[in-house]
């Protein structure tokens, strides 16, 4: 919508909706120029017609409960699901094989539309806040990444009666904590290669990763967003802040 007197705004309220149903209605409005909100008489409204939303959404149901972080992808034509599975979730991979019982939390991909479990990434064993990518290469090649930090997770310890309460893992110690990678080109999902991402010195959390905007140079800008404790110098009282880091490939 626009105002007669200024710059378009974004505008919640029945002007962008239904405007035949705006008569003697006032709408608010936020203009994100200056950060100041105010009230506008509907007449002030410009519309360029009936609303339609650009994407529908069908709310389908749950499909599980008690697994953590998860993320949909497409990968190989199909569309799946990575999820952090932990000891407190019913299908965690210990109830049949009894060596992974102390594996307090790791990665799983499943096909989201038939539910079948597709990969247990149990070398994903201690990691947790998992997050995936998919890269489509120049030559078309895609590769799935998924991306999370060495965690020890509490809420496992706690359910399970272990006695390696509270956090624990290498990102316990933020000198020592880690962003690792796991990543497949292979559409079976059976062969992966690990990697440490990056070392930031501080514990972390969540992660995501994105394509950023290309370089002038040319090439892959490739975008990481961390939940991690302040760097020096961050405000008093700074919590948990999220750092940007980049990575250019040629």
């Amino acid at each position: 919508c626009l105002t007669n007197n200024g710059p378009p705004v974004a505008l919640w309220g029945c002007c962008p909706y239904k405007p035949s149903a705006c008569a003697n209605q006032r709408v608010s409005w936020y203009d994100e120029g200056n950060g100041k909100g105010t009230l506008q008489n509907q007449n002030q409204c410009v519309s360029a017609g009936p609303w339609a939303p650009i994407v529908t959404f069908e709310k389908l149901g749950a499909i599980d409960f008690k697994s953590y972080e998860s993320t949909p992808f497409m990968f190989g034509g199909k569309l799946m699901l990575m999820e952090t599975i932990t000891l407190t979730y019913p299908g965690h991979i210990s109830h049949w094989k009894p060596e992974f019982k102390d594996c307090s939390s790791y990665y799983r991909v499943r096909d989201l539309k038939t539910g079948l479990i597709l990969r247990n990434l149990t070398e994903s064993c201690d990691h947790s806040f998992g997050s995936a990518f998919v890269d489509v290469l120049p030559n078309g090649t895609e590769v799935l990444w998924i991306f999370g930090p060495a965690w020890y997770r509490p809420v496992t310890a706690l359910a399970m009666g272990d006695d390696r309460l509270g956090w624990g893992g290498k990102c316990s110690d933020g000198r020592n904590c880690t962003i690792d990678s796991f990543h497949t080109m292979d559409p079976t999902l059976q062969t992966w290669t690990l990697a440490t991402a990056i070392s930031p010195g501080r514990s972390t959390w969540n992660v995501n990763v994105a394509l950023g905007k290309p370089p002038a140079s040319g090439g892959r800008m490739y975008v990481m967003a961390v939940e991690q404790q302040p760097l020096p110098g961050a405000p008093a009282g700074s919590g948990w802040t999220t750092y940007f880091y980049t990575n250019e490939k040629s």
